[in-house]
């Protein structure tokens, strides 16, 4: 197998090792059997050579100068894809130990710093040389360390990507081979981990694990119908090992470790969610279905009700008033009160009646038979009244009383809400999500009483503070926030039904609010309940909302769930490592370092233009390969931009103005040139430096030259033909032990 083979492997080669392999045994320990197997070799025309990966290291050479298979025998009958990967770790300038950027030491650290692939990043299959970025990702939990390998290893190095093995439809092979091909990826003195990767397609178990919350989220409520808190969580416990169960066969296939991240993950994230999509629209319906027994008492709009003293009359005339809808307000110094009249002035408002539609009110001045008072019904848009500060309108609060609620641009009663609203959320359990505009309804529904709701916990508060304040009888009717949220909460107890515990028992939850004795009747509450969001409303509102948030995390994690399990089964499960270093041999170092030149100078410091011919040599700190022209690797070839140059003139003199410039002075030999060169294009440098030559004061040919320095400036092309013959040839590439 693939992983086993490349770990016995690492363990043959520690034994064929002479000196100790230190802390890096392992990676040490293969590069020895690299070193053993790996020693150039090229391959006849139409014979490519096939390293096998065996129990005791590669059965033979490993020629990464030229194309060779790498096979070996499958971790397992469900793997699919084999893919193997060369990353450039280590790059020294000059071919020493020097680096300009951080690194891992070894390919323990690289597989750690390389830990999180993107996505199916091998799917379709890709080849070449890539960037690190394009694989992986930043390591999603790793140390400090990898985090700063990973970096080192994204900016300054890359890898060689080759086409995978695949398995052939219907076949039933146990073993791989791939194809190296002969690539200039591999540079002298650089360091290399080859990272193997086996990937399987298990079969979508996504499926079977929402059938399986589906399944416990709704037994959940059964254990928290227990009578003790002992029995609530044997059953919980319960509960809970059957789910780990069911997750665990439904992963099966899966090493143990990828086993227990999947259970952990449906237990901590998936099934509280399962639990409240299954259970909280069911006990919404089943309150919802008792809804005018439990929460609203029967109220009758009367005719005709005083406003000084009834709530539902002063709140009108207020809410009216304020809103300039037939109802005008003047103060009464005198009175220290608010005194309200018809738009006409015709008569003064001190009775009002609301018509079962809403739509109209009948005000009067005075009831007294046979005395003229009433005025014609003032008709108005109660959906355009509006409670201050809010959003919520007066036909809100009136349909609210009647035990209707706001659902698709109507009011139905609540106890058709389960019908109307939740049924697609009740089908479909905890084993899935209703679509998103049936979503959409289930919010809209949640917002209109979470509003309301709100007005309901203020108007309480209100109503609680006028008590407080100890007056006989309610104040007269103003426009202030104040009265009118005092106004409807008074109303509120005439209309809200008190606490019941039927509400728990109709709820069919333990966490439903409960009835308190001690509850005064003026309290900031519903009535009997102990806080102002303990309520029947204030209950539906938190399990909507507990519902739609379900929704959306089950939305999400169940996409995760489904990545992750695709991600166990398409991602390296099993990898393996094996580290190998390029050798540097005196050819590959001369010729990669030292770049031959031929070209022109410019001495800027002689009268005249100057030019003399010269051949030249430039040293650059990273190779630059005659078959690879500058830019061909990218922006990586920066480190190749800048070289030092050393040449000499093809001309001894003289030259120069009454040729009183020749060579080196004291010498016979011809200018020396020194300088920096700079590559911006393929084969071709500009260069800037100094030139030593002599110079003479007069014309005289016997007189002894004196140095001289004088600037230059040089543009050549590169002449690597040793370099050109080697890559033509095929070159020679060694791997040495780490």
């Amino acid at each position: 197998m693939l992983i086993k083979d490349l770990r016995n492997a690492a363990s043959s080669a520690a034994n064929l090792a002479r000196a100790p392999l230190g802390p890096s045994r392992a990676g040490r320990a293969w590069l020895v059997a690299l070193a053993l197997a790996a020693s150039p070799r090229s391959a006849t025309a139409g014979e490519i050579p096939t390293v096998t990966l065996t129990q005791a290291g590669p059965d033979q050479e490993m020629p990464l100068g030229s194309s060779f298979y790498i096979a070996g025998t499958l971790g397992a009958p469900s793997v699919d894809k084999v893919h193997l990967v060369f990353v450039r770790h280590s790059y020294g300038a000059l071919g020493s130990n020097v680096h300009l950027y951080e690194r891992p030491d070894n390919c323990a650290a690289v597989r750690s710093a390389l830990s999180t692939i993107r996505g199916d990043v091998f799917s379709p299959p890709r080849s070449g040389v890539v960037n690190i970025g394009e694989i992986w990702s930043p390591p999603a939990n790793g140390t400090v360390a990898d985090r700063t390998n990973y970096q080192g290893l994204r900016d300054g190095h890359a890898a060689l990507v080759v086409p995978p093995w695949e398995r052939a439809p219907g076949t039933k092979d146990n073993e791989f081979k791939i194809l190296i091909p002969k690539s200039e990826f591999f540079r002298p003195s650089a360091r290399y981990c080859l990272l193997g990767y086996e990937i399987s397609k298990l079969p979508k178990r996504d499926g079977e694990i929402r059938k399986a919350l589906s399944r416990f989220g709704l037994e959940w409520p059964a254990c928290e119908a227990k009578a003790t808190e002992e029995e609530r969580a044997a059953c919980q416990k319960d509960t809970l090992a059957r789910l780990d169960e069911a997750v665990g066969k439904a992963v099966k296939g899966l090493n143990e470790d990828a086993r227990k991240k999947a259970v952990e993950t449906v237990r901590a994230e998936l099934f509280p969610t399962a639990e409240h999509l299954a259970n909280a629209p069911r006990r919404v319906a089943q309150l919802a279905r008792r809804w005018e027994d439990l929460a609203i008492k029967k109220y009758d709009f009367p005719d005709y009700r005083p406003i000084a003293t009834d709530p539902l009359a002063g709140l009108a005339v207020a809410l009216l008033a304020r809103h300039g809808r037939g109802i005008q307000s003047f103060p009464d110094p005198a009175a220290k009160r608010i005194r309200f009249f018809t738009d006409d002035v015709q008569i003064s408002v001190n009775h009002l009646g609301l018509f079962d539609t809403f739509d109209r009110a009948r005000v009067a001045a005075d009831l007294t038979p046979g005395k003229p008072g009433k005025h014609p019904p003032i008709p108005f848009d109660p959906k355009t009244v509006f409670l201050p500060d809010s959003n919520v309108s007066f036909l809100d609060v009136l349909q609210l009383s009647q035990g209707k609620v706001l659902a698709g641009g109507a009011y139905v009663p609540m106890k058709e809400i389960p019908d109307r609203v939740l049924r697609p959320a009740l089908e479909a359990g905890s084993g899935s999500v209703p679509t998103e505009d049936k979503l959409m309804e289930i919010a809209a529904l949640h917002d209109w009483l979470d509003r309301v709701h709100a007005a309901l916990v203020r108007a309480w508060k209100a109503r609680a503070e006028q008590a407080a304040a100890g007056a006989s009888a309610p104040p007269p009717p103003d426009l202030s926030a104040q009265f009118i949220y005092a106004s409807l909460g008074r109303w509120l107890d005439q209309v809200l039904g008190p606490c019941s515990d039927d509400l728990r028992r109709a709820a069919a939850d333990r966490r439903a609010p409960s009835c308190s004795a001690g509850v005064s009747a003026v309290a900031p509450t519903w009535p009997g309940y102990d806080t102002p969001r303990e309520n029947p409303l204030g209950y539906v509102v938190v399990q909507l909302a507990s519902y739609l948030e379900s929704a959306r995390t089950w939305t999400q994690k169940t996409a995760e769930l489904a990545e992750h399990l695709k991600q166990l089964s398409s991602t390296p499960l099993r990898t393996a490592t094996i580290d190998l270093r390029v050798g540097v041999t005196a050819e590959t170092w001369v010729f990669h370092y030292l770049t031959p030149t031929v070209g022109w100078s410019h001495l800027s410091a002689l009268p005249g233009a100057v030019w003399i011919n010269y051949l030249g040599v430039q040293l650059y700190l990273w190779p630059n390969p005659v078959d690879e022209p500058m830019w061909s690797n990218g922006w990586s070839d920066v480190n190749r931009l800048f070289g030092l140059e050393v040449g000499v003139g093809l001309s001894k003199g003289p030259f120069g103005p009454e040729g009183r410039y020749g060579g080196l002075a004291g010498s016979n030999l011809p200018p020396i040139f020194a300088g920096l060169a700079l590559q911006p294009l393929p084969y071709v440098t500009a260069s800037a430096g100094a030139s030593f030559l002599g110079k003479r004061s007069s014309t005289l040919t016997q007189e002894t030259q004196d140095a001289y320095v004088s600037p230059y400036v040089g543009l050549s092309v590169q002449a690597n033909i040793p370099d050109f013959v080697a890559a033509v040839r095929g070159r020679k590439v060694t791997v040495e032990p780490q």
